[in-house]
């Protein structure tokens, strides 16, 4: 058993709504919780066994964890809180701006946190993330009808359509 001096971590939703943790760059995901409440957390990487125990927002236990942060097994750290908040950023952005290009949105978001974090900042470049945010905006909004065939109106909407224009009311 070992404590990390600098014990610090934060919460994360993973693309598939998984809770995880980022503690020193190196991900960790829920392993099991414990019937006095207590959480183990195990890294995400296939070959790495490093565990975390958090209790009460504290990390209370780690195991095969090093005294700075790196583990036991070298593999090399997963992506930076900040960058994956800047990938959070460009989905939000997705969300609001329904109309807008993703290329557009990757590169004001990218721009605008290189701006804040300097310009050498590790964020992944746009071919290698494209087609997780292209699949993350599909999954936000429906696709645009091809013809006006294929739009499907319910039956009451047409129904209360042909009876207004029937009566005068439009």
């Amino acid at each position: 058993m070992s404590i990390v001096s600098d014990n610090t971590f934060s919460e994360i939703t993973t693309q598939f709504d998984n809770k995880a943790i980022v503690f020193k760059n190196y991900h960790f995901g829920l392993r099991r919780t414990k019937k006095d409440g207590s959480q183990v957390w195990i890294c995400t990487h296939k070959l790495c066994n490093s565990t975390i125990t958090i209790h009460e927002g504290a990390i209370i236990k780690t195991s095969l964890i090093k005294a700075d942060g790196n583990h036991e097994f070298e593999h090399p750290q997963k992506m930076a809180l900040n960058v994956y908040e800047c990938i959070t950023s460009i989905k939000r952005k997705i969300e609001e701006e329904p109309t807008a290009t993703v290329s557009l949105l990757y590169d004001q978001q990218v721009n605008k946190f290189r701006k804040e974090n300097g310009s050498a900042a590790a964020v992944p470049v746009f071919d290698r993330i494209k087609s997780s945010l292209y699949e993350y905006r599909s999954s936000q909004h429906p696709p645009i009808p091809k013809s006006l065939s294929t739009i499907d109106v319910p039956e009451r909407l047409t129904t209360f359509a042909l009876l207004s224009i029937y009566q005068g009311v439009c």
